[in-house]
């Protein structure tokens, strides 16, 4: 697919073979013409851009929000391999009592309070990150019309609120989150009203979103495995350690994964911010 080209209001770009495709904004796709585009005026180097339906702001970039969210998501992390280390304790010394050992009353509290430690850690990273997350996806979507994307699906007020609507906040925020992914690309087109929709999204939004989901439900994981004895047994513990260990690994992996799909949307938002500046494309919004 050659580089599309803006000729008298429409979009135009000649497919593989050889044939001409026009971009149709109703159907948010490309559909095939007999003939070529018309010639290129004046006209055609800055098409006009029909303003949203809520006013486009100033860009911003996400950077000021994805800097304290980072180094919360690295702190989580750490809680992880901890966790991990502490469950790894409490495995070790259930095995020891099942094979007949001797456990004084310290080492049983000390691996308690790792646990302890790293259950309430994580669930205090988890709010603070959680919220600062909110601001920075809020911010990267804000962003879009600035970066001159047109036809948003969503409202801002929908980054925010998708995530804590039943049922729908399983697939709508990462709806977005694709959405943000496609119109931030720096290698897009630098005129406005490029057909952003068509853009390829990376395989980490997916596996980003895969993970997050996951791992909403693996916390319930150590306890399900423990059964529900009012008196633990030594086989019970070690169920219980091997559930955690494993929670801890998909929190981790979708911690990391956060952790690059946050840092690379702000970059592309920078880059394509930069692109458009340079090259003069007079984008409302993108300059203050």
């Amino acid at each position: 697919m050659t580089e599309p080209v803006f000729r008298q209001g429409q979009w135009y770009q000649q497919g593989a073979d050889g044939t001409w495709l026009k971009w149709d904004a109703a159907a948010a796709e490309w559909k095939e013409q007999s003939a070529p585009p018309p010639p290129p005026s004046p006209a055609d180097v800055q098409p006009p851009s029909p303003q949203a339906n809520y006013e486009i702001e100033r860009f911003r970039s996400p950077r000021g929000a994805a800097r304290p969210l980072l180094t919360m998501l690295a702190i989580g992390l750490g809680l992880h391999l901890i966790g991990i280390f502490a469950a790894l304790s409490v495995l070790d010394l259930a095995g020891k009592v099942d094979r007949g050992g001797f456990v004084t009353q310290e080492e049983a509290d000390s691996r308690a309070a790792m646990i302890g430690v790293s259950i309430f850690g994580e669930l205090a990273i988890l709010l603070v990150a959680g919220i600062i997350f909110l601001v920075w996806f809020r911010r990267a979507y804000r962003n879009l019309p600035a970066l001159g994307a047109r036809n948003l699906r969503f409202t801002p007020g929908w980054a925010v609120g998708a995530w804590f609507v039943p049922i729908l906040g399983y697939w709508r925020p990462a709806q977005i989150a694709c959405d943000v992914w496609k119109a931030s690309d720096p290698e897009m087109h630098e005129a406005v009203d490029t057909p952003w929709k068509v853009r390829p999204v990376s395989a980490l939004v997916g596996w980003w979103w895969a993970l997050w989901i996951i791992s909403n439900f693996t916390s319930n994981v150590p306890f399900i495995a423990m059964g529900q004895n009012e008196t633990p047994t030594t086989g019970d513990l070690m169920s219980f350690a091997r559930g955690w260990i494993f929670a801890e690994i998909v929190w981790g992996a979708a911690s990391i994964l956060t952790i690059l799909f946050v840092a690379r949307v702000t970059a592309r938002q920078e880059e394509r911010a930069r692109r458009l500046t340079v090259s003069g494309a007079v984008v409302p919004g993108l300059t203050s």
